[in-house]
């Protein structure tokens, strides 16, 4: 049981070998102050049967001073396991929110997807908080309990078996009690973390769609599904807490009951002369003090309890596939990026594929290849060359941004490949893989820090005269010289100082910024005017031929994909048609609804 344990909580587990000499000194300066209180009461009772009864006054003098001293060693003992604990605590906190961090950031978006946002953030702050917690109280309490128990026992045992056999029964009946209690609990702080996750999760919605909800006058809804969440949290809370708090009333009923039969069976052992009255003395000084060191423990049942159940969530992370990707690319580091971005495709075969797809199809959804009712792409084919632009219209829903998310491999397809430059990249990490490509998404999600810093993402290294030239060609100059500052201008957290069109801008120049060889656009001119979408568009397309860089561009409007090489027309998935615009306006009957629809039948 103990290796399935041990196997299960691997992960966590591990961020602990940093901290082993922490883990070994501070329970031995445990043990050691546990040893000095144990013997404490026996020199009480030495100064009860010798000192004050044979009015001995140097004897109680010389056992007050070494008792004094072994007070002050125990206090040192103490200072020194709690500096060991803090040490140990804080650095496994800090190794586990790295780890998760990393994972987190290398799990697919699938995967975060089936955890969920709010759930991951609770994981890596109250779960991560609640394990820290832990090997605090596994260094500074656990250790000692222990100690204390068994050592007082074993004292006792050594003054006068008979009573020393009541500590060991009330002990045993503890334990049972604390097991009883472990197992009702445990699947309980489950339950409590789940609606933690849904309150978090409520909260942020809250947070992030207060223009929204204020528009609509939503507030008393969320109000009462915030209200309902915290209710489920506050009963399921009570109800733990309930199981939890028997612990101390029952630990103290247990020693109060061992008080009453030590008491009963000492005045009848003082009465034969088998034990003295400072025995007597002694043995209340032993129960006292495992009094104390069990009520500690029914405490630290409640924190280990939960905490069991937070590093499973965390395991749940750590162990995720994720994991073994970053094993694999580590494996593939070496030849993650042996090919430079400039040299892909630069043969002189101009028909000759960049990017492929052979018969991709995907779902969101787990459910199987027969139900294509499910799948977002279906059975999808279709080839980009080097030099092209790509143009990509549908429908809403029509699976155009999935294109984009499975090219940048943020998704795995259901059933298909998808090569670059002739490779598939099932085989490729994802490193190399976005190495290739320079996105700008449909939603555009700047950083707070300055424009300068939101251009250079990445890490990459460019001057200012560059710069502003990426600027120039996604029309962002033009604001971005009226702010204070200019490249140094201040961003907020999302760009919540900039309009919807700025941010998209903004968007367009840094992915202008990385030399890659495939640039994706995906509506990524959506909140822009016409005339300004024109001019971004000329642009784009004389930086395009100057680089000789690849464009996919997904788009609503027809406007800036007309001039496109290629354009694919999706429907609920599928490819219906795919060619120039001349020939899909005679040829394919949903690019003609949506040219009519927007007036562009003539152009």
């Amino acid at each position: 049981m103990k290796d399935s344990r041990t196997k299960k909580f691997s992960q966590t587990l591990s961020t602990l070998r940093p901290f082993q000499k922490e883990l070994v000194l501070g329970p031995l300066a445990k043990l050691l102050e546990a040893v000095l209180e144990v013997t404490l009461p026996m020199m009480m009772a030495h100064i009860v049967d010798v000192g004050i009864t044979s009015h001995d006054h140097e004897d109680v003098l010389r056992t007050s001073l070494v008792m004094g001293v072994m007070i002050l060693v125990s206090l040192c003992c103490a200072i020194f396991c709690q500096y060991c604990a803090a040490k140990a605590s804080t650095g496994v906190g800090a190794l586990l929110r790295e780890r998760m961090f990393t994972r987190v950031n290398a799990m697919s978006t699938k995967e975060q997807e089936v955890i969920g946002t709010e759930s991951l953030m609770v994981r890596m702050t109250t779960d991560v908080n609640q394990t820290s917690l832990a090997v605090s109280m596994l260094i500074r309490l656990v250790s000692r309990v222990p100690f204390i128990t068994i050592g007082g026992v074993l004292a006792a045992m050594s003054i006068d078996i008979p009573m020393a056999g009541v500590l060991a029964v009330a002990s045993v009946l503890f334990l049972v009690t604390l097991l009883l209690i472990i197992r009702s609990t445990f699947m309980q702080y489950g339950i409590v973390e789940k609606r933690l996750d849904k309150i978090t999760s409520e909260v942020r919605e809250s947070i992030l769609g207060v223009r929204v909800i204020r528009a609509f006058s939503r507030n008393k809804h969320h109000e009462d599904k915030m209200n309902d969440a915290s209710s489920a949290y506050k009963e399921s809370v009570i109800a733990v807490s309930k199981l939890s708090s028997l612990m101390s009333p029952v630990t103290v009923f247990i020693m109060n009951l061992s008080i009453v039969a030590v008491i009963f069976i000492g005045g009848i052992r003082v009465d034969t002369g088998a034990i003295s009255k400072g025995d007597i003395i002694a043995f209340m000084n032993y129960i006292f003090t495992i009094v104390t060191a069990l009520t500690i423990l029914a405490n630290l049942v409640v924190i280990f309890t939960r905490t069991f159940v937070s590093m499973e969530r965390i395991e749940e992370v750590l162990c995720s596939k994720a994991s073994e990707r970053d094993d694999e690319m580590e494996s593939l580091k070496s030849t993650a990026m042996d090919k430079p971005v400039d040299d892909i495709s630069m043969e002189n075969q101009p028909y000759h594929p960049l990017v492929k797809f052979e018969n991709v199809s995907f779902s969101y959804l787990d459910t199987d290849d027969d139900d294509t009712d499910l799948l977002a792409v279906d059975s999808l084919s279709f080839q980009i060359r080097k030099g092209e632009k790509l143009g990509i219209i549908g429908t809403t829903g029509s699976g155009k941004s999935t294109v984009l998310a499975l090219m940048l491999k943020l998704y795995s397809p259901t059933s298909g490949e998808i090569y670059i430059d002739g490779e598939n990249i099932a085989e490729w990490s994802e490193e190399r893989v976005r190495a290739q490509m320079s996105p700008v998404f449909q939603s555009p999600r700047l950083f707070r820090g300055t424009v300068r810093e939101n251009l250079l993402l990445g890490g990459i290294s460019m001057d200012d005269k560059e710069l502003k030239k990426r600027l120039q060609i996604a029309m962002a100059w033009d604001f971005v010289s009226k702010m204070e500052g200019g490249l140094d201008a201040k961003v907020e957290a999302n760009g919540r100082n900039l309009s919807g069109g700025q941010r998209q801008r903004l968007c367009i120049a840094r992915a202008l910024c990385h030399d890659a060889a495939l640039l994706l656009m995906d509506d990524a001119s959506s909140a822009l005017d016409m005339e300004t979408d024109e001019k971004l568009q000329a642009t784009l397309k004389e930086h395009l031929a100057e680089t000789g860089k690849t464009c996919v561009m997904i788009s609503a409007r027809i406007k800036p994909i007309v001039d496109a090489n290629w354009i694919l027309v999706f429907d609920n998935g599928k490819l219906v048609g795919e060619g120039k615009h001349d020939e899909l306006l005679q040829n394919c009957e949903e690019y003609a609804k949506i040219a009519a629809s927007q007036e562009m039948g003539g152009v």
